[in-house]
């Protein structure tokens, strides 16, 4: 995996940050970006390809705040395994509340992105879209990422790194000298191993899905291809491939993909039934009887349907022409002497323009008198004039 903690983008080439970035959604890789004074969009990531991993939004906030805050623990979080530091429940709630010590600080981002998890937030500071995210994980393309808005050392994740733990010797206070910080090093164990989990799971790499976008509108055809391997890490064209699209516990759609020569995959489309967050899950079901499969998170979002796919589509011009009385040319199916000849029988549209001024009318002139002498009247009535 792969952790940007506090570095300017200045600091990478393009073809470092485009690796890092295809690393992740192409390779099954992890990565996580940790808060700091050239973090997130303080650090202008908004304006480059990682901002394609990061599980936040940063186009507007872009600036860091110091201030002292406890994260408030989100209700759905306590099932992250990046949240299990305890096998107790009671004992692991106490650790992110009670336990957790004083944070000094954080990047102000706008929101989580559609299709993130957010675990942590802040207490009090807001966002025009809600409480400010302090962490948030996400699947992206193969791979998992993390965004910590605060920092995990000094300064702002001083206490965090020090005395997040037990006491060495009980009769002594809590201090960085007297603190083991097992719960600090748990975290980051459970961080890298969530993170990394697609790039040690072997059947991770028999089944993957292919997506050309994430996000799309409701009702709308959505292509997948998704492609398989055999043990030997050869493609295979006799397995079964299923698609299922969840959402949450509750399955909406199954279809069946069709293996391509062309494209060398599986072929299918889906539809998403609503706007909201989905699952899509392919299965593939081997010769020898074994199986494996893939997911992916797709995110329905409601958008204007016009602009939904601004392709052109021949057919559906060809169509209006046809419904309106006129005729359909082509350079491949007409001779190009037709076409010239349909368009030579037009007469060129003339413009004339007409200007009448407003003073040759008598009653704009009567208006105006009369305007006046009612100004002077009212003026005479009341003595001032």
């Amino acid at each position: 995996m792969v952790i940007f903690s506090d570095v300017s983008k200045g600091d990478f080439t393009p073809e470092q940050l485009k690796n890092t970035e295809r690393f992740v959604t192409e390779f099954g890789g992890g990565f996580a970006m940790v808060g700091g004074h050239t973090s997130f969009g303080a650090g202008g990531y908004q304006h480059t390809l990682i901002d394609n991993l990061i599980p936040v939004a940063m186009e507007q906030e872009a600036d860091v705040t110091k201030n002292l805050f406890q994260p408030r623990v989100l209700d759905n979080a306590w099932t992250h395994p990046i949240m299990h530091l305890s096998g107790n429940p009671e004992e692991n709630r106490q650790i992110w509340t009670t336990k957790f010590p004083t944070l000094q600080g954080y990047n102000r981002c706008d929101r989580a992105k559609p299709g993130a998890t957010v675990l942590l937030e802040h207490p009090r500071d807001r966002t025009p879209y809600g409480p400010a995210v302090i962490l948030a994980t996400q699947e992206v393309g193969k791979g998992r990422t993390m965004a910590l808005t605060t920092d995990t050392t000094y300064l702002w994740g001083q206490w965090f790194e020090t005395i997040w733990g037990e006491k060495i010797d009980p009769s002594l206070p809590l201090t960085e000298q007297n603190c083991d910080s097992r719960y600090f090093k748990q975290f980051w164990l459970n961080a890298v191993r969530w993170l990394s989990a697609h790039r040690f799971d072997f059947e991770h790499d028999l089944v993957a899905i292919d997506l050309a976008q994430t996000y799309c509108a409701p009702n709308l055809d959505l292509p997948v291809r998704v492609r398989a391997a055999n043990r030997g890490g050869q493609e295979t064209a006799d397995a079964e491939v299923i698609l299922h699209l969840w959402n949450d516990d509750t399955e909406v759609q199954t279809v069946r993909a069709l293996y391509s020569e062309e494209q060398r995959s599986y072929q299918a489309n889906v539809k998403l039934p609503a706007a909201g967050k989905f699952r899509l899950q392919a299965t593939a079901h081997f010769q020898d009887g074994k199986t494996a499969d893939d997911q992916q998170i797709l995110v329905g979002e409601d958008m204007d349907w016009e602009m939904a796919d601004i392709r052109a589509r021949p057919e559906t011009l060809a169509a209006l022409s046809r419904w309106s009385g006129g005729r359909v040319f082509s350079l491949q199916t007409n001779d190009a002497v037709l076409m010239a000849n349909a368009m030579g029988g037009g007469k060129p549209a003339t413009v004339e323009y007409r200007k009448t001024p407003l003073w040759d009318k008598s009653w704009w002139l009567g208006t105006i008198v009369g305007l006046l002498a009612a100004e002077w009247i009212v003026r005479r009535l009341r003595g001032m004039a």
